[in-house]
């Protein structure tokens, strides 16, 4: 072998070849003084002092030795030769522990290698000795990962448990140890050559080693340390800042530490300004090294000396010395200490801090790199000012008087462009920070220019940083529509420049490097982004001529064919053929979060990219077209067409045909004569306009593959209206859906106002938009109307409603600040206030009504629907219990109501609103009393009452349609007897005999109904009407799983981690709907279902062949009936699964349930249980939980937000099955009862997966 690399090398002595030993490392790699030679001559500073932005501890630029680097020589990977040895030493230990063990001294060069890589991962354009920029590509993240491991490895091998305190003897001592070769000799020696160097690099070193090792130190070892930091100040500052950092962030508090930093606030206000560069920014840096943890509970410093020290810091900055701007970088660090211990406390040290801030934003620039660290200080400052603000009044109206000022630098500092400097981490950090601060950026400081400025901060290296970018600019993005669709709409002469940013354009005219092999880059990431922007101006409020406008200039660019098509071919494996092509089965198109994001999975950026076409098919479908239908390439065509059809044309149809029965696109029809009909089951809309009693129609047909096909249009009726003005109507419906890809709302509005002859202003129009008079067919004149910005809103207006809140609270507030108790009491407070029994003033009274229905309609507004309907009929269950107040249930009897007489299927027909006298002539019912019960309805958000007496639905009311799920399970808990059955509660409890009985047939519901079993037994066909109700059961709970989003299991629990070939057992797992989903999404399973006869019979014919026949024929599912109650599961499973199963049944059959299941599990803990239900937290906040609790103010179990599993446990658990949801010690009792170890507690969002094992 020629010129054999240290690699092929290594792997010879890997394969021991015959008849050759080798004694590693020494035969064959340099001696350990050779080696020491090597990084003696190494420089000891880092790369650039700018890596103090994210590692405090390193020295101001002045304090850097400025030694020459040497040249050095580099291998193809970028490696010098200290870098290969290091390298090859770190293989050898990785794989070989013993030889770890045995040679300690190599540790203190892992560790330099490791500062060696970081320092260029994060400025990989600084001049390093140890690595060329080919290194960046060099899996160097992976290697300083595996020094971690190495150095953990060998700190926490040794047998003797005083080596560390032996060391730290020998230091105190100032004597080399006796004990060579081992821990406490190599700890020793590290302290000795930092305290006799005292450079940055033995510093860093010895900080990494303290910082690994104190993790079990006790007080009196730390007050130890603290007397050898104190020892060794005078001669090393360096080393004892170094040891004082570590004592004071990894041990218990000692306290020589507290006199420590004490002391050093004294001795600030003896330095006087000539000293303030020196001695002053040393004792400034000292202090920051002692200042505790802000999240500790350790008091930094008493409130007398915090204010001395900005006292002695004005008198500094005030003087005529010159102060250098590292004294007042180190000012504002310190600052970030002082800030909490001052925030109660006014006075010209605010106007300081403030002062500070100003000047140094004005000075800072993410181009330069010298100001960075000042920068990254000044904004965590900032951050941590608006964090105390939040519950500080004083400091918050000092913050308010400057803060303007302060944040428009901010702003502006974030909307420069650094796309041309080299990729930095310092800097990217810093543009994180402003980000940070800039997205909650006040309304005023965000204009429609905003968006033009700052949309290249996508392009940021840091994918976080990225993250944050997008959140803030689709605030700008919205900003930005919304003026341009006001200037549009009061546009007469053509002088608004409607445009898109030409920042965002030279984004999206960029290569992302795919083609290079860079999808694990975040350039790719930021690259879509843009895309995601992009589609953010195409918003739903937008106007017809602000989109055309859009579409018209990214058509002449051709940006679409020539950058976004590729780009998604190859995300998407399209381009590799139909089998190749990225599966989506599992996935959703419709939506993607941008925070999920996971910078190196493997799905991530495929569905990022099938969300974005998504969205390309939605807002730009002409464009997409008319590529697919010029590709010349025939079997690509063929290929994204099948997929498109397969895998979005059903959601593009379903979201259109959504969008077009949505009250907000009813509103936008003004015209009364003018209905739409829509037939989601065919994919058809009908319209119909009524003239002098005649009815004119037209269908508009999707085809099934549509956008990429046309929407055909048909003439149905066509009576008493001219030929040509006929046809007018139905080109300009085409041209609008397709030509200018409006939606079909969009078209069929423009169609009404085009019919619709007009002599007069519509009452009210003149105060919401603006007439236009077109002639059409000579003399005939129509009136479109236009702008009408205020007809309905754009959104939900949550903006608009916490404001309300906001302000209603304060004028709360002020009323109990004017009361003899100045304030307002907490729940847990039982003291009567006196505003408790006084009347309320007007003021206060509105105030309160406002908040409540803010609050109200605030919930409703941005919950999923189906949440906020089944936490509606579920109050019933609360109120019901309430005797002393007469508003019991009636809005679950309301809910009962609509749903008997089927009013929102009712209302379907009519999304513009119906008569009250209609309602009732349809659903058989007196029309008042409906009347009233709707308003009821709609004034809980639950239906709309659009004009007077006649009421539409609502997204709410939409999910009461007797077509879905959810409808099911609202009549199930809505149903009369269960009902009955839960107002019966107290005498049902008062009843010696049922209230204290455990037995599922002795709950309310039986003893209202007389039924003498369970309920599920009844549901099988105790009578017909119970087996209906049983089916209705049964299909509720789909629309059940579907509001609590009971599939998180699937990816909040870590099934992945399990290896192929993994067995799950479903038991009581019904028809299988979760088994199903878990086989789709995790091919190392295999499952085995197991129900009772009927459903797994039910499962085994009809559901599994139909829905999933691969996993039958693949051999991935069995199933196999059991009754839990009686027998065990399938044997010696990896894993048994019960979904909503324990919380059916009293505490004696949950055992029995465990114990069939204890007695089949595989021996020594190689099987486990998962229990996945609702898990009860207490409403008091518990150190040891288990639980994840709520953050304070809140109540530790979230109060009203996890409402809904305490009243399913009494409404429902008690009241129908009397079984019981239970709270985790219940769980575990029940568990140990049967055999099983509690292991882990998953929370996987409103349920949580209890883990067990067999003793």
């Amino acid at each position: 072998m020629n010129n054999p690399s240290p690699g092929d090398i290594l792997e010879m002595v890997r394969k021991k070849p015959p008849g050759i030993t080798f004694n590693l490392p020494h035969d064959i790699f340099p001696t350990t003084q050779e080696i020491d030679k090597i990084l003696d001559s190494l420089s000891p500073d880092c790369i650039h002092p700018s890596l103090a932005v994210a590692h405090s501890h390193i020295p101001p630029a002045a304090a850097f030795a400025g030694s020459s680097r040497t040249p050095q020589t580099f291998d193809k990977r970028g490696f010098s030769t200290y870098a290969r040895i290091i390298d090859a030493l770190l293989q050898v230990f990785a794989e070989d522990r013993q030889i770890a063990r045995h040679n300690i001294w190599a540790l203190r060069h892992f560790q330099a290698f490791e500062l060696y890589a970081q320092d260029f991962i994060s400025i990989p354009s600084a001049k390093s000795e140890v690595f060329a920029a080919e290194a960046i590509h060099a899996s160097l993240e992976i290697m300083v990962s595996r020094v971690e491991q190495v150095t953990t490895y060998i700190l926490t091998s040794s047998a003797d448990e005083g080596w560390r305190e032996a060391a730290l003897t020998s230091a105190l001592e100032n004597r080399p140890s006796t004990s060579s070769g081992t821990l406490t000799s190599f700890l020793a020696d590290t302290i000795q050559r930092s305290r006799t160097l005292d450079s940055p690099r033995e510093n860093r070193i010895l900080r990494n080693i303290l910082q690994h090792i104190f993790r079990d130190v006790e007080k009196d070892e730390a007050d130890r340390w603290m007397q050898l930091a104190r020892k060794v100040e005078a001669v090393a500052p360096e080393t004892s800042m170094a040891i004082t950092w570590a004592v004071t962030n990894f041990s218990p508090e000692p306290p020589r530490l507290d006199r420590y930093r004490n002391e050093l606030a004294a001795s600030v206000l003896g330095i006087t300004p000539a000293k303030a560069n020196v001695e002053g920014l040393l004792t400034l840096r000292k202090l920051c090294a002692s200042a505790p943890n802000p999240d500790s509970d350790v008091v930094f410093l008493p409130q007398p000396r915090a204010v001395n020290i900005t006292k002695a810091c004005q008198q500094w900055i005030t003087s005529d010395e010159d102060v250098d701007e590292e004294v007042v970088s180190a000012i504002t660090a310190l600052f970030y200490h002082l800030a909490p211990i001052l925030q109660d406390i006014p006075g010209a040290h605010w106007d300081l801090a403030f002062d500070i801030l100003e000047n140094n934003l004005e000075e800072s620039s993410l181009a330069d790199d010298t100001s960075l660290v000042t920068l990254a200080r000044t904004l965590r400052l900032i951050t941590l000012i608006q964090d105390l603000c939040l519950t500080n009044k004083s400091l918050r109206a000092e913050w308010e008087e400057r803060n303007m000022s302060i944040l428009k630098m901010v702003r502006d500092l974030a909307t420069v462009s650094i796309d041309h400097l080299e990729p930095s981490i310092p800097r990217s950090t810093c543009r994180g920070l402003l980000l940070s601060i800039v997205q909650d950026l006040p309304p005023s400081l965000i204009n429609e220019t905003t968006f033009s400025k700052m949309c290249h901060l996508v392009t940021d290296p840091s994918v976080e940083v990225q993250k944050m970018a997008y959140r803030f600019l689709a605030i700008a993005a919205r900003k930005r529509t919304e003026f341009l669709v006001i200037e549009a709409g009061v546009d007469t002469e053509g002088v608004v420049d409607i445009r898109i940013s030409e920042d965002l354009l030279n984004i999206l005219q960029r290569s992302p490097g795919i083609e290079d092999g860079g999808l694990e880059s975040s350039n790719v990431f930021g690259y879509l982004l843009g895309w995601m922007l992009l589609f953010d101006l195409f918003r739903e409020s937008v106007n017809l001529k602000v989109r055309s406008s859009y579409i018209e200039q990214l058509r002449n660019l051709d940006v679409v064919v020539a950058y976004f098509i590729p780009t998604i071919l190859t995300l998407l494996h399209l381009d590799q053929g139909p089998h190749k092509a990225f599966k989506l089965d599992i996935w959703g198109v419709d939506e993607f979060y941008v925070d999920c994001y996971e910078a190196g999975s493997k799905f991530t950026l495929p569905i990022l990219a099938a969300h974005l076409y998504y969205r390309a098919l939605l807002t730009i479908p002409s464009l997409i077209h008319t590529w697919v239908t010029d590709c010349k390439d025939r079997q690509l065509s063929s290929g994204i067409t099948n997929y498109t059809s397969q895998c979005f044309s059903p959601v593009i149809i379903r979201t259109e045909l959504a969008h077009v029965k949505s009250p907000e696109s009813s509103a936008l029809l003004v015209d009364e004569n003018f209905t739409i009909k829509v037939a989601s089951s065919v994919n058809e809309v009908v319209a119909s306009y009524s003239v002098d009693e005649h009815q004119l129609e037209i269908k508009l047909k999707i085809p099934t593959d549509w956008p990429l096909h046309k929407i055909e249009i048909k003439d149905l009726k066509r009576v008493g209206v001219d030929e040509n003005r006929w046809r007018a109507w139905i080109l300009a419906v085409q041209q609008i859906i397709w030509s200018h890809n409006g939606r079909i709302i969009d078209g069929l509005e423009s169609s009404a106002l085009w019919m619709a002859p007009c002599h007069e202003s519509p009452a009210g129009l003149a105060k919401t938009g603006s007439m236009q008079d077109v002639y059409i067919s000579g003399s005939t004149r129509v009136t479109l109307r236009v702008a009408r910005c205020a007809a309905a809103p754009a959104n939900g207006r949550v903006a608009d409603l916490v404001a309300l809140i906001t302000s209603a609270a304060k004028i709360i507030e002020s009323h109990y600040s004017q009361s003899s108790i100045p304030n307002v009491p907490s729940l847990d407070d039982l003291t009567p206030h006196p505003l408790d029994s006084a009347i309320s003033p007007p003021e206060l009274r509105e105030a309160v009504q406002t908040l409540e229905g803010a609050c109200a309609q605030l919930s409703a507004t941005v919950a999923r629907p189906s949440h906020t309907i089944l936490n509606a009929c579920l109050s019933f269950f609360l109120h019901s219990q309430v005797d002393a107040q007469p508003k019991i249930a009636y809005e679950s009897d309301c809910l009962n109501v609509v749903l008997t007489f089927k009013i929102p299927d009712i209302l379907q027909d009519r999304p513009t609103g119906m008569h009250v006298m209609e309602i009732g002539k349809r659903a058989g019912v007196d029309h008042a009393k409906i009347g009233r019960i709707l308003r009821l309805l709609a004034s809980k958000h639950i239906f709309r009452e659009v004009d007077l007496d006649c009421f539409a639905n609502n997204r709410l009311s939409f999910q009461l349609l007797s077509s879905s799920p959810l409808s099911n399970i609202v009549g199930h808990l809505t149903d009369e007897d269960i009902m009955t059955a839960s107002a019966k509660l107290a005498s049902y409890l008062a009843d010696p005999e049922w209230g204290a009985s455990q037995a599922p047939e002795r709950s309310p519901w039986n003893k209202i109904t007389g039924y003498q079993g369970p309920l599920f037994k009844y549901f099988e066909g105790a009578t017909p009407q119970a087996a209906k109700k049983g089916i209705r059961f049964g299909i509720g709970m789909q629309g059940y799983n579907e509001a609590t989003q009971a599939t998180t299991v699937l990816t909040e629990f870590p099934w992945e981690n399990f290896p192929p070939g993994t067995t799950v057992c479903d038991v009581g797992g019904g028809v299988g709907n979760i088994a199903m989903e878990l086989l789709k999404a995790y091919p190392n399973l295999q499952l085995k279902l197991q129900d009772l006869p009927d459903r797994i019979h039910q499962a085994e014919t009809q559901v599994w062949p139909a829905k999933y026949p691969t996993a039958i024929s693949e051999k991935r599912i069995e199933f196999k009936a059991m009754d839990f109650l009686v027998d065990s599961p399938i044997k010696s499973c990896d894993v048994y699964y019960l979904k909503h199963i324990l919380h059916n049944w009293p505490d004696k059959e949950c055992i029995r349930i465990l114990q069939g299941i204890r007695a089949v599990l595989k021996p020594s803990g190689r099987s486990d249980v998962r229990l996945d239900d609702f898990v009860l937290q207490h409403a008091n906040r518990r150190e040891d939980s288990a639980s994840v609790e709520a953050p304070e103010p809140l109540l530790p179990n979230f109060g009203l937000g996890r409402i809904r599993q305490y009243n399913i446990d009494v409404g429902v658990m008690m009241v129908t099955l009397n079984s019981r949801e239970r709270t985790l010690r219940e769980v575990v009792d029940m568990a140990n009862e049967a055999g099983l170890e509690f292991i882990k507690l998953w929370d996987v969002g409103e349920l949580a997966v209890v883990e067990f094992k067999s003793f």
